[in-house]
Formats: structure tokens, sequence, C-alpha cells
């Protein structure tokens, strides 16, 4: 059986079945081992989980990292939580943490669709913070913040603003 590995905070699910398509069913397991079913929606922005009690709703920015590792921004809709550096695995999948003691880890924020850059609010070599707005992005008539990932310093930006750009196009570097 197929299955996907996910920590959010200090809350690890298992989604037994692989979410396919844009809306379905599935059966996830709880850290204490309780199956539940829930449904979700995926739009151009994320996904909403409808579990037996709530709605959960999130916008899942995918972000490849300089060793080509995929991590994920994800953030609560209408609320200021968000996790970052999120990796969900296949069953049977390893979760092994690189080692990163003596050099410093680059982070490459790519477009998660095609758009316009409106403004950019950093500039080359600023520090910062994690969930700082970077710029501002016009998607399907919307402005999306794009914000940072990490902690840390902008080395290199690579885009310009009033510039289109598509889907998977590098934004900027942080390290």
């Amino acid at each position: 059986m197929s299955a996907i590995k996910g920590r959010v905070g200090g809350i690890q699910l298992k989604w037994l079945s692989v979410p396919k398509g844009t809306s379905s069913m599935a059966y996830v397991e709880l850290e204490d081992k309780r199956l539940i079913c829930v449904r979700w929606n995926k739009d151009s922005h994320g996904i909403s989980v409808e579990f037996p009690d709530a709605v959960l709703s999130y916008d899942i920015q995918g972000i490849v990292d300089d060793n080509e590792v995929r991590n994920y921004l994800l953030s609560k809709r209408n609320s200021n939580e968000f996790w970052a550096d999120l990796r969900f695995l296949k069953s049977g999948e390893l979760d092994v943490e690189k080692s990163t003691a003596n050099r410093k880890k680059k982070v490459t924020l790519k477009s998660q669709m095609p758009g316009k850059i409106i403004k950019v609010l950093v500039s080359k070599e600023q520090s910062v913070e994690k969930g700082q707005p970077l710029l501002v992005m016009e998607a399907m008539k919307m402005e999306n913040e794009i914000c940072s990932p990490i902690a840390g310093k902008v080395v290199d930006i690579k885009i310009d603003k009033d510039k289109t750009i598509e889907s998977g196009a590098p934004l900027l570097v942080i390290e």
C-alpha cells in the first residue's frame, strides 16, 4: 500500500492513499494510530482538508534547495501560523538529514504559478526573517505576498519588478 508521511509542528500524519486529482476522500492515520476518513480539495494555492470536526486550509509552496531537496512552506489560511522546511516522504523512504555543520544552507525560492512581479520588497545582501514578505506577485488577478521560508540573507535576486514569470521560475536565493 502506498502512503505519505508528514510532520506539521508536533503532529505526524500518514496518508494511507496518495492524494491524486483535485478532490477526493482518503484515510489518514494519526500519531495515536487512529484512522480517520478525510475529504480534501486541492486548489491553485494549496489544500483544504475536511476532518470529522474541522476544516483546515493551507497554502503550500514548494522550495528546492541547492542540494535538490524539495521542502515545503505550509501556511494556514486566515492565520499567521506557518511551518517551513517540511518534507513529505513516501512509505519506505528515510528522512535523512544532510550534515550542515560547516556549510551554509542556500534555498532557491521558485514560483508556484505563472504571474507578474508587482513589487520586490528586499534587496541583495539584506537580512530577512522567516515569514518576512519578500515580494508581491500578481497571479490570477490577485496579489500574493511571497514570504521567506527561512531566516537568512538574500544572496541573489533573479527577477525584476514588472517581469512576467512562468511556474517554476527561480525568484531569489536566501542563505
